[in-house]
């Protein structure tokens, strides 16, 4: 579990700093167009305020990386990039208000914790640390609402040209990361705020969708007599900069699905190791050997060979792997084959359905057998999402959630949230509704690990009692055992036993 929490805190990082430079694309063509065009301030006033005060956070409770470094960091770009924005802004008067607020909270955030670091709040850095976090949560609910600043403009002009998209599918990314790190702390009041911050930037997104700004207009050159210089060019979102970060997307989502493929590795290589599936559940990895296969072969219909279709296939041949040494040391065979079957069932009805579809024996191309595949597959996934859910019973009654596959339901986090994002990107309103399901249902089960964590003790016993083979416990109903006599040794009765 701690080499998965570092993982998460190192992607944690990358996406904080992914996030912090998000707006430099479009700060860059303010620099090239030497015009803020439609570009608001807000983001990016209320950017250099929460850096500081998140900096100054991670000071005060000795949290100097990832917390502290990310956000010096930040708080520098941010400067340089309201610099620029300032240099070519137009409307300087409001701008300087905007400012001049910012400065007044940057100011009074340092002076009090100058005050309360020499005592005389009579407050302990800590508890100075503690009031600073709540003032925080106002800062960055500003942030996370910020971009929503210029909605009447979107509303008015029905163009999302204003909207900081870059900053938005960043924000997306790096609150649901840091909701699954709050999850892992404990730490309620971070995950609260952050979840507040990723249904804002939902909402952000879907308004950047709903009036994504359009494809400029092809004009013929003989209409117009213009030298090369009196040739404007806007530059849209749509164009190499959104290019580049959707390709950085859809690297990042296959680097996440790989991650999510091979999450039940560590699970598996204790049961090979220990030669017991203990309290493991077998219905996580039958839902990802269909639901791999499914995706497989709609990636196939619908030509989508990377990243799709060769993740799914490596996840295919993973998932099998698993499968097959779970039923090795499995000890229900009969559950489990039950199971089984009825995977192997489903995944055989819309084999053939699929085989009849390419045939036209359905009268459907490849692309309305893919589509009516896809609608199998939101079922499939749902089960997927849902399927560490089905020992729950087993979890309550126990007080121990030692059977949640918690690596399975923290990298699910990750790959629904990038999966959300990315159906974003294409429009696709299926994939986006049945990924913010499993990001909820990924949430569930990690709360419910957390309010049944596996304690240390039942971790230690679990782990003797497979020691280095040295052990054999066979556990047998019948009272009488035939046994090959000792000539050493002869037993006796016992001097308590009356």
């Amino acid at each position: 579990m701690a080499v998965w929490v570092t993982l998460l805190r190192v992607v944690t990082s990358i996406a904080q700093i992914g996030m912090i430079l998000s707006p430099g694309p479009d700060i860059i063509n303010v620099h090239k167009h030497k015009s803020t065009g439609e570009m608001a301030a807000l983001p990016l006033v209320a950017m250099i305020v929460n850096n500081h005060l998140w900096m100054l956070y991670g000071y005060l409770t000795d949290s100097i990386f990832p917390l502290m470094t990310t956000q010096l960091f930040g708080e520098l770009a941010a400067f340089v990039f309201t610099a620029v924005y300032y240099r070519w802004a137009t409307d300087r008067p409001a701008l300087n208000k905007l400012l001049a607020w910012g400065l007044l909270a940057y100011a009074v955030t340092t002076l009090y914790v100058v005050l309360g670091i020499t005592r005389v709040t009579n407050q302990s850095d800590d508890e100075v640390g503690k009031t600073l976090g709540y003032v925080g949560v106002v800062i960055n609910i500003w942030m996370y609402a910020s971009p929503l600043g210029t909605v009447r403009l979107v509303l008015r002009t029905q163009s999302a040209a204003s909207l900081p998209i870059n900053l938005s599918v960043m924000m997306f990314f790096t609150t649901a990361l840091w909701v699954a790190i709050s999850i892992i702390d404990g730490d309620m009041l971070i995950m609260s705020l952050n979840i507040a911050g990723f249904i804002l930037s939902i909402i952000q997104i879907s308004l950047y969708v709903r009036f994504r700004p359009g494809q400029p207009e092809i004009i013929q050159e003989d209409e117009f007599e213009v030298s090369d210089k009196q040739i404007a060019i806007i530059v849209s979102p749509k164009g190499e900069t959104m290019g580049v970060w959707v390709t950085l997307l859809r690297v990042a989502t296959t680097i996440a699905q790989c991650g999510m493929i091979l999450s039940p590795g560590p699970d598996i290589i204790k049961v090979y190791k220990n030669k017991s599936t203990g309290e493991m559940a077998a219905l996580p990895l039958v839902a990802m050997v269909v639901n791999n296969y499914l995706w497989t072969v709609y990636a196939y219909l619908t030509n989508s060979i990377f990243p799709l279709l060769v993740t799914q296939l490596f996840g295919e041949v993973a998932s099998i792997v698993f499968t097959a040494v779970y039923y090795r040391w499995s000890v229900d065979r009969r559950g489990l084959n039950r199971l089984l079957g009825g995977g192997l069932a489903f995944s055989l009805v819309f084999t053939v359905y699929v085989i009849l579809g390419v045939s036209s024996a359905t009268n459907q191309s490849n692309d309305q057998v893919g589509t009516t595949l896809g609608y199998l597959g939101l079922a499939v996934n749902l089960w997927m999402y849902a399927s560490p859910l089905g020992t729950i019973r087993h979890v309550i009654k126990t007080k121990s959630a030692a059977s949640l596959p918690i690596n399975i339901s923290v990298m699910m986090i990750f790959n629904t949230t990038l999966w959300v994002a990315l159906a974003v990107v294409d429009d696709d309103m299926i994939i986006m509704s049945l990924n913010i399901t499993g990001i909820f249902l990924s949430i569930t089960q990690i709360i419910v690990y957390m309010r049944y964590r596996p304690t240390k003790s039942i971790t230690t016993q679990e782990s003797s009692s497979f020691a280095d083979k040295q052990i054999s416990v066979v556990v047998t109903p019948k009272d009488n055992i035939d046994a090959a006599m000792s000539p050493v040794y002869v037993s006796s009765a016992s001097p308590i036993e009356k």
